[in-house]
């Protein structure tokens, strides 16, 4: 690459002995910075590092490519590391390796690309070293995820390219450029500002080359598209992804500033999550400051070095330019790392004017303004905390407050349920942590929308269908969501708190909130109810007032579901506790009447009648403990003897207006003692009056119509018949006697023949 090459060495022999000593002098020095990064720079996991580490470990190469798909990444660096780990192990130090040999590979590319920039083979070295001094560059060295791998395909497909630029263009050239374009674009979606940049400078640089060179390049350009489009393949749909990192609607228009400063990042070393705020700011606004004096300076070098100046200035620009239009047009997330293949042109501008700049006074002090900012960062990186410290922290302390011996190993341990309630970008964290051995925990990851970034699944529901099966269990969310998702006052109401503890987020504001829910006993005692039943229950049931119309209220709502037992007790406990109070004995009463009745029991159906009566005696002349009497009375079958109190309820006519619905069924339950006492014909308006009612309504047309049917009058009885079909148990027997009416006399089937009843 260097331009002074084919006049200084001849000789091919010697050709290849220089160009195999600077190879292994580039190695050389590229191992050394890895080594040293590693040593220095080894961190926790992070986020991204656990979404990459949880996609790359998926059984095989179809999962790996859905799971990534699933989380809307491009799959080409998550295949790669998943055919890496199957050679030297599945481990996230290895995974890290992976990365570690293509920062490796990044700092090697430098040299020919740094040589080209500046002319000279010293200008190559003085690229890697601008990047081996980078915190920035050393920490995505380190960190999993595709952006090393972007970084160094990104000057893979850059050098080729540096050959067009050329007077003449080997031929390798054609064929090198075209893979690693396919490459880098299925690497990351906002690669694309590579190709971007490379067409721009071919538009404003047409006149360096012939309209037949130009139109090779572009048709050659037109060719990789469609090949990484054919290689894609298709997202899931959005309703059916995962959301991998999420900002809140208040940070999205702090992603314009990062994009602006995005060049400020590459030598301040990473932002917020490593480094405090205040050492970022100062950091990135310095570090910014260097690189725009670079870049002026390689604009005043534009009439000098035209083609230089063209390609390193567009190098830097379009990137930008892509990220800053992703922010404003579409739902996508600019993250930090994405700066990774916008950061090798400033490494390149820096050697281009510290190789070309006529002042040694400026040249000196860009020199020492990036020294101090890189030192700076570097320990700022090497001081900061471990980066999963909120999430290793928290299982640390669930560890240390819930933890048994497992019957496996004397050495691990398991826990009970953990109830994830984090962003999503933590879910990977959890599962890896939750897998270690020292660990082992199962976990239940509330799944948000990738459409609005809301909880599929209110955590309160979350919350509560754990209790119905687990007595204890843990939840870890953060601070800004507890509140509102799991309120304090309703945790306290159905739970017993216990080891809560807030943990310092290295990652993002708020911090990581953990605590252990234990149900109480009277949640306990709701796991006889459904799931869907316990669940409506905690969430259903507003505050009460006080605690007595607490109690009754739960004890409505298990009669309403029909858990008789539940309320019965409930309703028990409470006379037991507070006394013969007012009511207690006409619910006992009417959940006695229930049971009697689901159970067929004569004994119950007396003790129903005797707590009636008691009830009649604190509340007498109240219509509807009458009506509870004639009920009684009609199930034990003292036909007779429950008229009267029946009729009383019919004849309150003022109590009939504003409650129908009990009246309808004192009139079921009295025509049907006519009936089973033989007066048929004195049932039929009673009976007629009962059909409205929703509940009842069904057994008084059934009975209605074989009343008619039984006095004789079949043609009055199908109409009563035929509105009973369809409804269960009572619908079979009514098709049997239609079927007996139609046998008996087929004539009514002929055509529609009112009977005498029916006018």
């Amino acid at each position: 690459m260097d331009s002074s090459a084919d006049t200084q060495h001849k000789d091919p022999d010697k050709q290849f002995g220089l160009a195999l000593f600077y190879f292994l002098v580039c190695a050389f020095m590229a191992f050394a910075a890895t080594a040293l990064r590693l040593l220095l720079l080894n961190k926790g996991m992070g986020a991204g590092e656990a979404l990459a580490y949880h996609i790359a470990t998926q059984p095989g190469v179809a999962e790996v490519e859905a799971e990534a798909r699933t989380f809307a990444q491009q799959p080409f660096y998550y295949l790669l590391a998943y055919h890496w780990m199957r050679m030297f192990g599945q481990s996230l130090a290895n995974l890290r390796m992976f990365s570690a040999a293509w920062g490796a590979a990044w700092l090697m590319l430098l040299y020919p690309a740094g040589a080209w920039a500046t002319g000279r083979r010293a200008g190559g070295y003085l690229a890697m070293a601008a990047a081996m001094a980078s915190p920035f560059a050393a920490y995505i060295s380190l960190t999993t995820g595709p952006d090393a791998m972007l970084a160094a395909l990104t000057l893979l497909c850059c050098i080729p390219f540096l050959e067009f630029t050329r007077d003449k263009t080997p031929l390798w050239a054609w064929p090198a450029w075209a893979a690693a374009t396919v490459l880098i674009l299925l690497t990351h979606p906002y690669a694309i500002a590579i190709p971007v940049f490379q067409a721009v400078y071919m538009m404003l640089r047409r006149g360096d080359k012939s309209l037949w060179f130009r139109r090779m390049w572009f048709g050659l350009l037109a060719v990789c598209l469609l090949i990484f489009l054919a290689l894609r393949g298709s997202m899931p749909p959005e309703a059916q992804r995962q959301v991998a990192f999420l900002l809140p609607e208040s940070m999205k228009q702090l992603q314009l500033l990062l994009v602006l400063a995005g060049l400020g990042i590459v030598n301040g070393g990473p932002p917020a999550p490593v480094l405090t705020m205040d050492n970022f700011t100062a950091l990135t606004v310095f570090s910014a400051l260097g690189v725009g004096a670079a870049a002026l300076w390689t604009l005043r070098l534009r009439r000098e070095h035209p083609r230089r100046v063209y390609v390193l200035c567009l190098f830097a620009a379009a990137p930008v330019a892509v990220l800053f239009f992703a922010c404003t047009s579409f739902h996508g997330v600019v993250l930090w790392p994405h700066f990774a293949f916008i950061s090798s042109a400033a490494y390149l501008m820096y050697a281009f004017v510290l190789m070309r700049g006529r002042s040694r006074t400026g040249r000196a002090g860009l020199a020492a303004l990036v020294l101090i900012v890189n030192i700076a960062g570097f320990q700022a990186c090497v001081r900061s905390p471990h980066m999963s410290y909120d999430w290793q922290g928290a299982f640390k302390h669930i560890v240390k407050y819930d933890s048994v011996l497992t019957t496996d190993s004397p050495t691990m341990h398991k826990v009970g349920n953990l109830l994830s309630l984090a962003p999503p970008d933590h879910r990977p964290l959890t599962d890896y942590y939750s897998r270690r051995p020292s660990y082992i925990m199962s976990v239940t990851a509330a799944r948000l929308s990738p459409l609005n970034g809301q909880f599929e699944t209110a955590p309160e529901v979350l919350v509560a269908e754990a209790a119905h099966t687990q007595d204890c269990f843990w939840i870890a969310v953060k601070m800004d969501a507890l509140e509102k998702e799991l309120p304090h006052a309703w945790r306290a109401r159905f739970f017993t708190p216990h080891h809560a503890r807030t943990f310092r987020s290295v990652f993002t504001e708020p911090d990581l909130y953990v605590e252990q829910l234990c149900a109480t006993r009277d949640t306990r005692s709701l796991r006889a109810m459904s799931r869907e039943h316990f669940v409506e229950y905690l969430l259903g049931q507003p505050e009460p007032p006080n605690f007595l119309e607490g109690r009754y209220a739960r004890s409505n709502f298990f009669f309403e579901k029909g858990y008789l037992d539940l309320a019965e007790s409930e309703m028990l406990s409470i006379r037991k506790e507070f006394g013969d109070l007012r009511g207690i004995d006409l619910n006992l009463c009417f959940i006695s009447l229930a049971k009697g009745k689901e159970d067929r029991n004569l004994q119950r159906l007396e003790q129903a009648m005797d707590l009636c009566r008691s009830a009649q005696k604190n509340d007498p002349g109240n219509a509807y403990i009458d009506y509870l009497i004639g009920e009684i009375l009609f199930h034990l079958a003292r036909f007779e003897d429950c008229r009267a109190p029946l009729k009383a309820v019919l004849d309150d006519k003022n109590y009939c207006t504003d409650n129908s619905g009990v009246c309808m069924r004192a009139s079921y339950f009295s025509g049907a003692a006519l009936y089973r006492l033989g007066k048929k014909e004195a049932a039929l308006p009673l009976l007629q009056y009962a059909i409205p009612s929703t509940d009842i309504g069904p057994k008084a047309s059934y009975l209605l119509g074989v009343a008619y049917y039984e006095l004789g009058y079949p043609q009055d009885a199908l109409p009563h018949l035929k509105r009973v079909i369809g409804v269960q148990i009572l619908g079979d027997q009514a098709v049997q006697l239609v079927d007996r009416i139609q046998t008996e006399n087929p004539e009514l089937f002929e055509g529609n023949k009112a009977g005498k009843f029916m006018k």
